[in-house]
């Protein structure tokens, strides 16, 4: 790992661990919105820490999904953190459309906080080599849509 990535890497540990306190000072204040990108940036964040550690690529959504269920796979009880992921993935959408009340957003925070502490615990077990990228239909760059 190069000095530029390591400390990139505890740049978003940091960001990581600000997001998910910050997120529930905001659900407390009533901002819901800002409460659920938060906690999802907060997973985002230790994604893009665990795939700087290894240098693995993880500049798109799809490279955090498909980094995160590999970290899931590793945990305790993947299926349940599993369950956590689509929860906090949920809170990212929540920002854009508006549909989930508070009491939904506090279990997506939870489960966050949940997820977190999991993938935490499990980093001895994190796999070494990059998970595999999706193979895209011809026609179609994952993160980029169709190309013309």
């Amino acid at each position: 790992m190069t000095t530029t990535a390591a400390k990139e890497a505890v740049n978003h540990r940091e960001v990581s661990d600000t997001l998910l306190v910050n997120a529930q000072i905001e659900l407390d204040g009533g901002d819901d919105l800002q409460a659920s990108e938060k906690a999802w940036g907060a997973l985002a964040h230790y994604v893009k820490a665990v795939a700087e550690e290894r240098g693995w690529e993880n500049e798109h959504h799809a490279d955090i999904m498909r980094i995160a269920g590999a970290l899931v796979s590793a945990a305790d009880s993947p299926d349940r953190q599993g369950e956590r992921l689509r929860s906090v993935r949920a809170l990212h959408v929540n920002f854009y459309e508006d549909d989930l009340g508070p009491a939904l957003v506090q279990g997506g925070i939870d489960d966050a906080r949940k997820l977190l502490a999991a993938l935490k615990a499990a980093e001895p077990n994190f796999p070494t080599r990059e998970p595999p990228r999706k193979r895209m239909p011809y026609g179609i760059r994952a993160g980029r849509g169709r190309q013309r």
